[in-house]
C-alpha cells in the first residue's frame, strides 16, 4: 500500500496574526503529512520556531518580482500549499486597493506560481469581510458566500485578488480556495491587526468605559479567532472536496461583551506601552463606532465537514493570557478585582 507523499506549505505573513496561527498549526501536525514549512514575512521573525521542519525567508512582495523569484528560488521549487495572509492597513478605506492588490496578484501569486510550478496543488487566499461591504454600511446579514458582488467602483482590492487568482487558474492544475473571517481575536509578536488589546486601558481603579457607540456596545457581533482560521484553511486545503470553494469564518456564538481599559494599567502593574503602537486605531475606532451588524453564516463549512468549534468569551481570554506571557500586560493575579478576569 503506498502512503501519500507529505505535503509542503508555503506561508506568507508570518509575523501576523493569521500567517503565525497557520504556522503554529502547521507544527502540530505529523511529519508524515507536513514535511516542511516555508515561511515568510517581509521583516525578521519577532520570535523563532523550535520544529525543524521551519524554513524562513525574508521576502518583500513589493519588491522588483525578479528579486522576489530569485529569493524563492532553491527554497520553494517543491511547494504544495500555498497561504496567503499579509494585509497592509491605511486608514483610508479607499487606499487599500493600491497597498494590497499587488502584494498578492503581480508578486506572491506570479512568484510561487512560476517557483513551484507543476507542485504546487492549492492556493490559499485570505480575504474578509470587506468583502461584502461591511466597511462602507448596512448589508443583508448574515452575509453568505453566494451573495452577490457590490457596486465597488474597482475599489474593493479583494475582488482585484479574486479576479487575478482565477485567470491564472484557469491556466493551470491547482485548485484554489478563500477564507473570509471576520474582526480576528489573537495575539502575535508586533502584530499590527486588532486584538482584545487595542482598547483603551485604564488605571484609576475606576469601572471600564466602552469607547465606542451605544448600538454596537450592546449589539452582538462576530469574531473569528485565528486559531480556528487557521484550522478551516488547512481542512478547506486538504480535501478534495471542498477545492475551489469560498469559506465564511466566525466563531459562530457572537459576543456582546466588550473588554477595555486605559493606559495606567501600564505605569499601575507593569507592561508593555510600546504595544500600544501595534494598533490599527482607526480601523478600531470604525469597528466599535459602526451602527450596524456584520455576522456572517458559517453553514456552508458546517455542511462541507469543517467541525472545529471556539467559544469567543474563551479566545479572549486566551489571548490575553498570551499578551501576558509575552509581559506586554501584567499578570492577570497581579490586578486589582476590577481589572480580573
Amino acid at each position: 500500500m503506498s502512503h501519500p507523499v507529505p505535503k509542503v506549505a508555503f506561508v506568507t505573513g508570518c509575523n501576523g496574526v493569521n500567517g503565525n496561527a497557520i504556522v503554529k498549526h502547521l507544527i502540530r501536525q505529523p511529519r508524515e503529512e507536513w514535511s516542511r514549512s516555508v515561511i515568510t514575512s517581509r521583516s525578521p521573525l519577532k520570535n523563532y520556531w523550535q520544529d525543524p521542519r521551519i524554513d524562513f525567508v525574508a521576502i518583500d512582495f513589493l519588491a522588483p518580482l525578479e528579486d522576489i523569484i530569485l529569493w524563492m528560488t532553491g527554497v520553494c521549487e517543491d511547494i504544495t500549499h500555498a497561504y496567503f495572509t499579509p494585509y497592509s492597513h491605511t486608514d483610508g478605506f479607499t487606499k487599500l486597493r493600491d497597498f494590497n492588490a499587488p502584494l498578492f496578484e503581480s508578486f506572491f501569486l506570479t512568484a510561487i506560481d512560476k517557483v513551484a510550478g507543476p507542485s504546487l496543488q492549492r492556493v490559499c487566499l485570505q480575504t474578509g469581510g470587506k468583502n461584502y461591504g461591511v466597511h462602507l454600511g448596512p448589508v443583508e446579514v448574515p452575509t453568505f458566500e453566494e451573495t452577490a458582488r457590490y457596486e465597488d467602483h474597482g475599489l474593493n482590492f479583494y475582488y482585484l485578488q479574486e479576479v487575478f487568482m482565477f485567470r491564472l487558474r484557469a491556466q493551470r492544475n491547482w485548485s484554489w480556495n478563500i477564507i473570509q473571517p471576520n474582526g480576528i481575536v489573537s495575539f502575535t509578536p508586533a502584530s499590527h491587526h486588532p486584538s482584545p488589546l487595542h482598547a483603551n486601558l485604564q488605571g484609576t481603579g475606576q469601572i471600564p468605559k466602552f469607547p465606542g457607540n451605544k448600538y454596537f456596545y450592546e449589539a452582538v457581533d462576530d469574531s473569528s479567532f485565528a486559531g480556528g482560521i487557521a484550522d478551516m484553511s488547512i481542512w478547506a486545503t486538504t480535501n478534495e472536496h471542498t477545492k475551489n470553494e469560498a469559506f465564511n469564518h466566525a466563531n459562530g456564538d457572537g459576543e456582546g461583551v466588550v473588554h477595555s481599559f486605559r493606559m495606567g494599567v501600564c505605569d499601575k502593574y507593569g507592561s508593555s506601552k510600546e504595544a500600544l503602537d501595534w494598533g490599527t486605531w482607526a480601523f478600531f475606532d470604525w469597528s466599535v463606532g459602526k451602527a450596524w451588524p456584520t455576522i456572517s453564516s458559517i453553514n456552508k463549512a458546517r455542511r462541507m465537514g469543517w467541525k472545529r468549534q471556539d467559544g469567543t468569551y474563551e479566545t479572549y481570554i486566551d489571548t490575553f493570557k498570551s499578551f501576558e506571557n509575552a509581559g506586554i500586560l501584567p499578570p492577570n493575579c497581579d490586578l486589582s478585582p476590577v481589572f480580573q478576569v
